[in-house]
């Protein structure tokens, strides 16, 4: 059968496929946690995976960024131990239904609700059929199961209201009163984020490597997983300070002549593109410049949300680039206030030029990933030979024969 799985294409799920998924889950019965949400999935799978890997050795299986029907079902499917822990992300990317097979075939003994925004908008009539997908997962808990939710999310913090009596939560927030709660001590880019977390009337102090505020919720959950799973959270806290960000969505690297680059050019959805530029002030510690590339989920108006973006962003950085999609938006902006701290490069080599004069300054990249304008970090250190503007390869930059070819 033919699943929906974005607005104009369809990846097939064989009903073989399914069939020897929830047989082997019969079988083996792994222990499942199942994340879902607008963003942040893939970073909370890897911090419940590296968390109860390394703090309690178990022994976890991670499916995480493939996180389409048929790669949720793959992960079930390849199963070969009993009672293991299946850390799994699950998308709500194809509309309406689409996690109707999901939560009937995999039973989940913790479901995780990130955040609810607007991604993949065009698959859903409503943004109110958005929460209702999403919200799904909550059908797959077996009994005794538990939600963890980040209610600090508006959407979700409706969820938590209107959930089944029975569904045991375990709630996050910063804002407000939930069973984990975080006050942030840091977050800017040198110090780091830290914050102290309250669980059952104790509180502890948490280091980590993550940039800005954007993660914490991330972290919460992560937490509030281990707390689900009735383990001390002490060894979870002491993980969690040698972990950061995965490579190229928000994570901090210097190039060979110590400048720091803060390196999230793998998505950005207009959604979560405007959280993160709301966060600047956090990420704060010294100059800034971003770059900004292509944006996915603009929907109608592109440029205008695109000019939109931009003008977000200016009042946070000290100088704010444009570059692929962003150019023309850039150059408009510029025309228009010739005092305006953007600028609308064409290369890569125009943003090397633009950077030069700022060797003190964080250098933030912010795109899709079809834009790879990773390349700008690698080309600070030695020069690429790709000069390709709009790139439709899966595989990184970094990994590319075609980089210095």
């Amino acid at each position: 059968m033919s699943e929906k799985l974005a607005g104009n294409w369809y990846q097939l799920v064989r009903a073989s496929e399914r069939r020897a998924a929830v047989k082997n889950i019969k079988e083996k019965t792994p222990f499942v946690v199942g994340v879902t949400g607008s963003c942040g999935k893939s970073t909370t799978v890897m911090l419940v995976n590296r968390i109860l890997s390394k703090a309690y050795g178990q022994d976890v299986q991670m499916g995480y960024s493939s996180n389409s029907q048929r790669s949720v079902y793959r992960t079930f499917r390849k199963l070969v131990k009993n009672n293991q822990t299946v850390v799994q992300e699950i998308s709500a990317a194809g509309g309406s239904g689409y996690l109707d097979y999901l939560v009937r075939d995999i039973p989940t003994n913790i479901a995780v609700l990130t955040a609810i925004g607007t991604d993949h908008a065009k698959a859903f009539p409503s943004s109110h059929d958005i929460v209702l997908e999403k919200e799904k997962i909550l059908a797959s808990l077996v009994p005794g199961g538990t939600a963890c939710l980040n209610i600090d999310d508006e959407h979700i913090a409706q969820i938590a209201e209107r959930a089944n009596k029975d569904v045991k939560q375990i709630t996050v927030s910063c804002e407000r009163d939930a069973d984990i709660r975080a006050h942030i001590r840091s977050a800017d880019w040198k110090r780091q984020l830290s914050f102290d977390v309250t669980v059952e009337g104790h509180t502890h102090f948490v280091q980590t490597k993550f940039v800005g505020t954007i993660a914490l919720h991330n972290v919460l959950l992560a937490i509030a997983v281990v707390h689900a799973m009735g383990l001390a959270i002490e060894p979870a806290i002491k993980v969690l300070a040698e972990m950061g960000s995965i490579e190229n969505r928000g994570n901090i690297q210097q190039t060979q002549d110590g400048q720091s680059f803060l390196l999230d050019s793998y998505k950005a959805p207009l959604w979560s593109t405007q959280l993160f530029i709301n966060d600047l002030e956090n990420i704060r510690n010294g100059p800034m410049i971003m770059v900004l590339g292509h944006l996915s989920d603009t929907g109608n108006g592109g440029a205008q949300k695109y000019r939109q973006t931009l003008n977000r962003a200016l009042p946070h950085v000290d100088l704010l680039i444009g570059i692929g999609r962003c150019y023309s938006s850039a150059q408009r902006i510029k025309k228009a206030d010739p005092t305006a701290n953007v600028l609308a490069c064409e290369t890569i080599d125009d943003v090397l030029a633009a950077i030069a004069p700022h060797p003190d300054a964080l250098i933030i990249l912010k795109s899709a990933k079809n834009a790879k304008i990773w390349r700008i970090f690698a080309a600070k250190d030695a020069p690429v030979s790709c000069k390709v503007q709009l790139c439709s390869l899966e595989t990184e930059c970094k990994n590319c024969k075609l980089l210095r070819a």
